[in-house]
């Protein structure tokens, strides 16, 4: 390539020199030459450093590429010999101080805005010649759709249940604690003596005291608490102190009618432990 460009520049010299003709269509000639010359210098590197090719398809490819993207390569040209007209530009402004600055900042930003810029134009052409990949390409859609179900889900990757309460109910569904006068396996000793934590211990000595209300009662005693701090229609009957499934059925059946019975209530959850979720409860309230 260096070689190409001396013997280029020799005869654009002797070209230039002569007089006639015959010299100035010469001179023509050796312009077009250097301008494809350049042509495929701008894009023989990035060609080498993207693609696997033999040394004489690497040419041809950059030959080819740089007519095919006429628009783009005159613009990567200009880009490239904007140093040679600020350099010209320079030698006819008569602020030295002003001058030097420019050439400073040049030194300093000018080469690899240039190389950034060329860059960003070689990714838009390449694109056109590597294969896409069917695999990114189905993950990038399935992450699109993941982000727009996300954002209808309230920005979570599930369907949560506080979501579809609120579709349905158009506001927020709050829960109401309740106590089913229930115990617990570990409370009891029959599966073990360990101990609950203060904070549990203490928010089941609160539950407790409501044991002695029907569930009816405790339903309405905290609605009436939870309405008076903010506008709220709709609630779910939580069951929360122990081992809610930690009694016969018959019980567990009576006390959880009377919750979904409630008109306030629309949803019911029950907080319970997988050893007390035995064939009797599991046949009887979780098998339609």
């Amino acid at each position: 390539m260096l070689l190409t460009a001396a013997v280029l520049f020799i005869d654009l010299r002797i070209a230039r020199a002569g007089s006639g003709a015959m010299y100035k269509g010469l001179f023509s000639l050796f312009i077009a030459f250097a301008l494809i010359y350049a042509m495929i210098l701008l894009y023989i590197y990035p060609i080498l450093s993207k693609f696997f090719n033999s040394v004489k398809n690497t040419f041809v490819n950059a030959f080819l590429m740089s007519v095919r993207h006429l628009p783009l390569t005159l613009l990567m040209l200009v880009i490239s010999a904007s140093p040679l007209l600020l350099m010209w530009l320079f030698a006819y402004v008569s602020y030295a101080q002003f001058t030097s600055i420019l050439i400073m900042l040049f030194i300093l930003m000018g080469f690899s805005t240039l190389a950034y810029w060329k860059s960003k134009i070689f990714v838009k052409i390449f694109d056109n010649y590597i294969p896409k990949d069917e695999n990114e390409e189905k993950r990038r859609r399935e992450k699109r759709t993941e982000r727009g179900i996300m954002k209808r889900w309230n920005d979570k990757p599930y369907h949560s249940l506080d979501y579809m309460l609120r579709e349905r109910y158009g506001e927020k569904v709050y829960r109401v604690a309740l106590n089913g006068g229930m115990s617990c396996p570990n409370r009891d000793g029959t599966l073990g003596k360990k101990a609950a934590s203060s904070a549990a211990r203490a928010e089941a000595e609160i539950l407790q005291q409501n044991a002695a209300l029907s569930i009816t009662e405790q339903i309405n005693t905290q609605i009436k608490s939870l309405s008076s701090k903010r506008p709220i229609h709709k609630y779910i009957a939580y069951f929360q102190a122990y081992t809610n499934t930690y009694a016969p059925v018959e019980h567990l059946r009576k006390i959880f009618t009377e919750a979904i019975s409630h008109p306030d209530i629309v949803a019911l959850s029950i907080g319970t432990r997988p050893d007390c979720l035995g064939d009797d409860v599991y046949w009887s309230f979780l098998i339609p």
